[in-house]
């Protein structure tokens, strides 16, 4: 039965990022009215990149009609799945309203994200490197022992405020 489920959540998936590419080449050839209704439906899938390109499309009027509350659905739903982009781009709707306090806050949403992921990244690097040798032999080849601890420390002190 988990086989089953797991099959079925990648078919989806597969179908939600077919859906996204398709919906992408619509807009390249400008019919994007077209492109809308691909991207609403693998937004209704699941898609991330879908949820993020629709709400921009809502927030430009472009191929729907202009749609503030719409905008930041699609966007909040991707954000929630992870997209750094879609909390900044909830930023800076709030910017363009004049309303500070809650762009900072998504702005500082959009640091936590990226940060998250980039501790992943750098944990999945810093990993691989103890592996292949570079901690006996000293920091990545391409940081200073300075500058990678400093970094090290910036990322955590983020971490912690968010």
């Amino acid at each position: 039965m988990a086989k089953l489920r797991e099959s079925s959540r990648h078919s989806k998936l597969a179908q939600s990022d077919e859906l996204f590419v398709l919906a992408a080449r619509q807009e390249d050839k400008g019919n994007v009215r077209r492109a809308a209704q691909i991207y609403l439906a693998g937004a209704r899938a699941g898609d991330s990149g879908c949820q993020l390109n629709l709400g921009n499309l809502y927030e430009a009027g472009s191929g729907v009609r202009c749609d503030r509350a719409a905008a930041l659905y699609w966007h909040k739903r991707a954000y929630k799945q992870g997209r750094a982009s879609a909390a900044h781009n909830i930023g800076v709707m709030w910017r363009n309203e004049k309303k500070f306090a809650q762009a900072l806050g998504w702005f500082k949403k959009t640091l936590a994200t990226e940060a998250k992921g980039l501790l992943k990244q750098l944990s999945q690097l810093l990993a691989r490197s103890a592996r292949s040798g570079w901690g006996r032999r000293g920091p990545a080849p391409w940081l200073s022992a300075g500058e990678e601890a400093r970094g090290l420390a910036q990322v955590v002190a983020h971490q912690r405020e968010a």
